[in-house]
């Protein structure tokens, strides 16, 4: 890293880590033996080689160190827009998470992701006396607050949602809507508009215009006692949120 800060010192937008979680062990892989293209018909040998070591000795400081100093230069290669998304386990992302708070500011820290396996885990066969671990935890911090890029992402809306908040059917269109509620959220007392709707005078949500506007769109229906009512299209919806999971 401190050979990328000549040519990429605060230009890179997006920064990733999934360092060693100091679990105390030797993370090995298997490397092939000789040419593949000589062993047809043979069962091609292999190596095992330690990948990297995730021992850093005796409690957390020396490990705490390492990424310290990593992260200073993560801060430096990262552009007043970037962030940065450090990904851990509950063996060090307490202790991680106060060196973040520290070198970018508390008011930086936007979200802790929780990154969960898709299958469950366990080590009750081997004698683990503790619930099974199947959690991670991914820090994510901007380097300037309010001037990071932000694009919001969207899942779609679960089926359940759909049939239970978009029951209703536009004649005509076949379009699906559910009806929302039109009133001022914290009535006048929150700076909502108060004035007689169709013989209906209560705090609206849009001024007398833009409900005149509604109306004329069609965007408004109304109950058997004359409630009116916003139609919000089932294919209008972004969808729901990213959320933290």
């Amino acid at each position: 890293m401190a050979s990328l800060l000549k040519d990429f010192k605060g230009k890179i937008d997006l920064i990733y880590i999934d360092p060693p979680f100091d679990v105390g062990a030797d993370f090995t892989m298997n490397v092939p033996i000789g040419d593949e293209k000589e062993t047809v018909g043979k069962d091609q040998s292999a190596l095992e080689m330690v990948a990297y070591r995730d021992i850093w000795g005796k409690g957390a400081d020396s490990y705490l160190q390492m990424i310290f100093e990593r992260l200073v230069l993560m801060k430096e290669l990262l552009s007043e827009k970037g962030c940065i998304l450090v990904h851990l386990d509950e063996t060090v992302s307490s202790y991680v998470k106060v060196i973040l708070d520290e070198m970018f500011g508390r008011a930086s820290y936007i979200n802790s992701i929780t990154w969960k396996r898709s299958d469950a885990h366990s080590d009750i066969g081997q004698g683990a006396k503790h619930l099974g671990k199947i959690c991670d935890t991914i820090f994510l911090y901007a380097k300037t607050p309010a001037a990071h890029v932000w694009n919001m992402l969207f899942t779609p809306l679960p089926q359940s949602t759909v049939d239970r908040w978009y029951r209703h059917i536009e004649e005509g269109t076949g379009r699906r809507f559910n009806k929302a509620d039109i009133t001022g959220p914290g009535g006048a007392t929150k700076g909502n508009p108060v004035y007689d709707w169709k013989g209906i005078i209560k705090a609206w949500r849009f001024s007398r215009e833009r409900m005149a506007e509604l109306e004329k769109e069609d965007r408004i229906v109304y109950s058997k006692s004359g409630m009116p009512y916003l139609k919000r299209y089932l294919d209008e919806s972004k969808g729901v949120p990213l959320q933290d999971l």
